[in-house]
Parts: C-alpha cells; sequence; structure tokens
C-alpha cells in the first residue's frame, strides 16, 4: 500500500503543479468561458491560484509538508472537479474526476494524522 500511496502522491503533485505552470503559459480567453475570464481579468487571482498550485504540487513531489498540501488543495480540487461537472458536462469531467480523487484518496490514507485536527478538545487537557 506504500507503492499506491507514494505513486498516488507523485502523480496528483505532477498534475497540481503542471497546472500551476498553465496558469503562466495558456491564454484564457480562447475558451470562450465568461467564468474563467472573470478569473482571469482580475489580473491576480488567476496568478495567485497557479502559484498556490505549482508550489503544493512541488511540496507534494518532494514529499515535504504533505498533510498542508492536502488540506490546501481540497478546496481547489472541488472547485476543479464542480466546474467541470457543470460547464464541461461533454467530457470535462476527464481531469476533474481524477484530480479530485486522487486528493480524497491521499486524505483518506493520511487521515489518522488529521484525527488530532478533528477533535473537539486540545490535547492534553
Amino acid at each position: 500500500m506504500k507503492i499506491v500511496n507514494t505513486l498516488a502522491r507523485l502523480s496528483f503533485g505532477i498534475l497540481i503543479a503542471y497546472g500551476g505552470i498553465m496558469h503562466f503559459t495558456v491564454d484564457v480567453h480562447i475558451w470562450k468561458n465568461a467564468f474563467l475570464n472573470a478569473i482571469f481579468d482580475t489580473h491576480y487571482l488567476w496568478q495567485v491560484i497557479g502559484i498556490f498550485n505549482f508550489v503544493f504540487g512541488v511540496f507534494l513531489l518532494f514529499n515535504r509538508f504533505v498533510l498542508l498540501s492536502i488540506l490546501a488543495l481540497l478546496p481547489i480540487t472541488f472547485n476543479i472537479f464542480i466546474y467541470h461537472a457543470h460547464y464541461q458536462m461533454d467530457g470535462g469531467l476527464f481531469i476533474g474526476i481524477p484530480i479530485f480523487g486522487l486528493n480524497l484518496f491521499l486524505l483518506w490514507q493520511y487521515r489518522l494524522h488529521f484525527k488530532s485536527l478533528l477533535s473537539f478538545h486540545l490535547p492534553n487537557e
């Protein structure tokens, strides 16, 4: 199972880091999508999301801050999944499902590490 976890972490890190790089290389206006054009036209949000994805993707690749990366990328991967499910019903889910699925898989595999995060009382009290 350790090999599966490592492969999932590495593939998730590669997908996320590549997506972060693509935020700076692809012109969003060619997609003819008002939602993405609005995010791109803010002139900072699109770049912040790209930097965020790249940094946490690299953290996953080098096995550093894995728990932080998994939690920080959860809302982004959820929005990728919802975006593709809502706007690109004709085959767009081929990227949304694997990315969100890998994030959920890693979250499940590291669930014991999050036990104290989800407890009602602070430890040692």
